[in-house]
């Protein structure tokens, strides 16, 4: 599995989050199940955190989907790290929370500049799949000379 593991990009990936407000308060909810694919089976497992507390002090929650990691770190690792480092630092706004929260993530601390690099080499490399595979289905298995596509760039 590659640092994309956990369901990004397949299409297939489908979380049930809740989130009930009201003027006092806000409830938060989120199903329990990850389903992980590749071309031959997907597998599910029953028994995974979606929801945490972003503070050990104050009610401050977020909820994940889609992929289980950030580059190739659990968002569960991330948030944690978050929650220690904040302490009992408080915001008046949730707003704050989450720019706050965004701005740890952004200061890159969490990534080496080897893991960034490998990361941003993968999405590169799933990019030009998705153009050749593209360019494939344009010129329909056209000699170069007849699609405009591939004729054009040549020129």
């Amino acid at each position: 599995m590659d640092m994309f593991s956990g369901g990004y990009g397949t299409g297939r990936v489908m979380t049930a989050e809740v989130a009930v407000i009201n003027d006092s308060a806000i409830a938060l909810a989120a199903d329990s199940i990850v389903s992980i694919s590749n071309s031959n089976e997907v597998k599910k497992t029953y028994e995974v955190n979606k929801l945490f507390t972003l503070s050990k002090h104050h009610s401050i929650g977020v909820m994940i989907f889609d992929s289980a990691k950030l580059l190739t770190l659990p968002w569960e690792t991330i948030i944690k790290k978050y929650r220690r480092d904040l302490g009992e630092k408080s915001f008046n706004k949730v707003s704050n929370y989450s720019e706050d929260f965004y701005s740890s993530i952004a200061s890159g601390n969490y990534f080496p500049d080897e893991i960034q690099d490998r990361w941003i080499h993968q999405i590169w490399q799933r990019l030009l799949v998705l153009l050749e595979n593209a360019i494939d289905e344009s010129c329909l298995g056209l000699p170069l000379k007849n699609c405009s596509i591939c004729y054009e760039g040549l020129n």
